[in-house]
């Protein structure tokens, strides 16, 4: 090591409007001066550094200078070694390097290691958002965001509950809105429950069951159908192309409309605590009178010539839960049977948490 000079003067010359000017500081205030001027280029802070300027005493360089920064407990010899620690470049590449990396920085600090893994993955399989700590799992902790092939923006849970689940090729990984991990579990809840009646409604639907339609929707297979096609030439007369209108009650039900409920079901979040309140509401909005055939999707809409900006209400992946006012002022009108509310409210008990 050379001899430190940091307290030692330094005479410079400046060159100022032609002046020549004469600045006298240490080598150490130079040094010091200079390195809080270039740190707020790669934004850490410099006053948890100590400067030293240390004389080069042998060797071809005799009489150069070097200067050293001290912080983190560690000595750095430049502000890239600096920059480079905080944000470790090039990434290990092997297993055995990210092994070692993680190992010999992070032993003590679980979070950085959780946070600086996920930010291995490739962009296009995983950018991750840790909010706010992994450890210990708390509300709104261990989500990561996906951008599936569709550039669609997934949030995912990660906690340990959701090891035997598997999506887009990760093991571990489950939809947030479908998680029944201890952290997403009450958030979740109407997602999941409305799933669940929805999906039976599906099944129900596809093998004409009239126990199930007479029940809760409150027609019969045959008059659910009549009804919802005239519904539908009424809704989408002058939208749609003319051929569209002349479907048949049987072409419609097995086409590429979908149908969708009037007053979408996030309506019904507000009653999450009440079981009868949920049965109840759950009782309208799968009744015939809440229901409605769209538009599957964007590409579905461009192959009818229908304008997704003007008519993105009649369009399913563009309502975003949209709730519009006849919508609501149609849905109070509707009274279920008790046969209905007496359903759902099985239904929901037998769902639990």
């Amino acid at each position: 090591m050379g001899r430190v000079i940091s307290n030692d003067i330094h005479v410079s010359f400046v060159y100022d409007e032609s002046q020549l000017k004469v600045n006298l500081a240490t080598y150490g205030e130079e040094a010091r001066e200079k390195f809080v001027r270039m740190s707020s280029r790669y934004g850490f802070d410099p006053y948890i550094f100590r400067v030293e300027v240390e004389l080069r005493a042998s060797g071809k360089t005799a009489g150069m200078t070097d200067t050293y920064y001290y912080g983190e407990g560690k000595r750095f010899r430049s502000l890239k070694e600096i920059e480079r620690f905080y944000k470790p470049n090039p990434i290990p590449s092997s297993d055995e390097e990210i092994e070692s990396y993680l190992m010999s920085r992070y032993l003590s600090n679980f979070d950085s290691v959780i946070r600086y893994t996920i930010n291995l993955c490739e962009p296009s399989v995983a950018r991750s958002e840790v909010q706010p700590d992994i450890f210990p799992f708390i509300e709104g902790a261990h989500v990561v965001t996906h951008f599936d092939s569709k550039g669609n923006r997934r949030t995912m849970c990660i906690h340990p509950y959701n090891s035997g689940i598997r999506h887009y090729n990760r093991v571990g990984w489950q939809h947030a809105y479908a998680c029944k991990c201890p952290v997403h579990l009450t958030s979740s809840y109407w997602r999941r429950l409305t799933s669940k009646v929805l999906a039976d409604r599906k099944n129900f639907l596809k093998f004409k069951n009239n126990t199930y339609l007479e029940t809760v929707v409150g027609m019969t297979y045959d008059e659910y159908l009549i009804y919802m096609r005239d519904k539908f030439v009424s809704t989408y007369y002058g939208i749609l192309p003319e051929h569209e209108l002349t479907l048949t009650p049987k072409q419609l039900i097995e086409s590429n409309y979908v149908i969708d409920e009037f007053l979408p079901r996030c309506y019904g979040k507000k009653f999450k605590n009440s079981r009868n309140d949920i049965s109840i509401f759950l009782a309208k909005v799968f009744n015939f009178k809440n229901t409605q055939y769209l538009i599957r999707n964007k590409e579905h809409a461009k192959t009818l010539n229908v304008d997704v900006n003007e008519h993105r209400y009649l369009i399913n992946d563009c309502k975003n839960g949209t709730i519009f006012p006849d919508a609501l002022e149609n849905f109070e009108k509707i009274v279920p049977s008790d046969a209905a509310v007496a359903y759902f409210n099985d239904v929901v008990m037998k769902f639990g948490d």
